[in-house]
């Protein structure tokens, strides 16, 4: 099935006319939070009437990081109208300029960031954001989609598979993510992956995680998720048998 908005645990707006200074931003956020082994959704605004008009009509936020000096509407009024739609979410405000601090604080700003951030400072306000302790266990990657930046935990997904020119992401939640138009080679965007020894790659176009099969029934595997993944013919055998060795069950 299709991902919608609702699946993704924490959601994370950006807003800032700078391509430049979104760009850092939601790369920084998107590297901090993998190391704090949290998945998150990142969706990043050019202009604050584009983020007002995204809340006015449902699209939601756990956090907002805006900047403050921006054409047309600045951060302050932008912060005061998510408030009236939600007292609950966090708004961070990051900006180059420390005049504005008093008014961020009268809309009950968790931080007000300094550009350039800093990345302990950054840092402290994720930890903030996505309590608990760091899960050095957890292997999680990126991947930008064309609403934004997913962050996935490879342990959830069930499988990767070509789609076209994009990779098509099967969770065992039931999501389905798909990234944007591949730059390189399917095995070099998967590579995170196959570096793990739980993921297999099955012929050119499909990388399965041999740790979320929970039956074959061929020609099938039954993935974690429900999902009944037909892998090609020719290689069900070389997949089962790994998927054994995998389980511990090579000469059961």
């Amino acid at each position: 099935m299709q991902t919608n908005d609702s699946d993704y645990r924490i959601r994370i707006a950006v807003c800032d006319d700078s391509s430049i200074c979104r760009e850092l931003l939601t790369d920084s956020i998107s590297e901090l939070s993998a190391k704090l082994g949290r998945e998150v959704f990142l969706e990043a605004f050019e202009s604050p009437e584009e983020l007002a008009a995204a809340v006015s009509d449902g699209r939601c936020y756990d956090a907002y990081f805006l900047d403050i000096l921006m054409p047309e509407k600045d951060g302050i009024t932008l912060a005061h109208e998510i408030r009236a739609i939600d007292d609950n979410c966090m708004i961070v405000f990051n900006t180059t300029s420390d005049q504005y601090a008093l008014e961020a604080f009268a809309v009950d700003a968790a931080q007000y960031l300094i550009k350039p951030i800093k990345r302990e400072a950054l840092m402290k306000v994720l930890k903030k954001l996505l309590p608990g302790p760091l899960a050095d266990s957890v292997h999680i990657f990126h991947v930008k989609t064309s609403a934004g930046t997913v962050l996935l935990n490879m342990e959830n997904v069930d499988y990767a598979i070509r789609d076209d020119r994009a990779v098509r992401y099967h969770t065992s939640d039931g999501r389905v993510i798909v990234s944007n138009k591949l730059r390189s080679s399917f095995t070099d965007a998967v590579r995170d992956m196959l570096d793990r020894p739980e993921f297999m790659l099955v012929g050119a176009s499909l990388v399965v995680n041999l740790d979320n099969i929970i039956a074959e029934e061929r020609p099938h595997l039954i993935m974690k998720g429900g999902e009944r993944l037909c892998p090609p013919e020719t290689l069900f055998n070389s997949v089962k048998k790994q998927w054994l060795t995998q389980a511990g069950l090579a000469n059961a």
